[in-house]
């Protein structure tokens, strides 16, 4: 779901079922307090990290996404490109509009891992993640809470 942000007013609240995640989500967030610090030297501020292992420049990973290329027409090639000059990490979308190969070849430096729905066609499902590794992806993320797609009756 792409909602970061909601009015609990506002019909045009997209959630599945009886939008409980949904309101709990939101809960949640109105929690969350931030505590600026100030008067403190910036200018030698370093956000490196790694993640398994892996360095990158940031702790801001770019995570799996579906249909990139309905919002724009390089889809997921112009995010690896973007993700591998930001030195951080691509995570591609079992539901991606580009091809393993091709977002590999569009950032071949680049960090990446791959989105993995494991499917009933077991073979299917490893012949994904053999083409995932011969194209340089270094982890899976495996999604296992969609089972189904949520009822959005809203």
């Amino acid at each position: 779901m792409f909602v970061f942000y909601a009015d609990n007013d506002n019909d045009d609240n997209i959630g599945a079922c009886d939008q409980q995640t949904l309101k709990d989500n939101v809960d949640a967030f109105q929690r969350i307090r931030l505590r600026p610090r100030t008067m403190v030297p910036v200018s030698r501020i370093d956000m490196t990290t790694t993640i398994l292992g892996s360095p990158i420049a940031s702790p801001i990973v770019v995570a799996p996404t579906a249909f990139q290329r309905m919002a724009h027409p390089e889809g997921e090639l112009a995010t690896a490109r973007a993700a591998a000059d930001r030195n951080t990490l691509m995570t591609l979308s079992s539901w991606a509009t580009t091809s393993i190969e091709d977002v590999a070849e569009a950032a071949p430096n680049g960090l990446r891992w791959f989105q993995l729905y494991v499917y009933n066609d077991r073979e299917m499902t490893a012949a994904v993640v053999r083409r995932a590794e011969k194209a340089g992806f270094k982890a899976l993320a495996l999604t296992v809470d969609a089972p189904v797609l949520g009822r959005r009756v809203r």
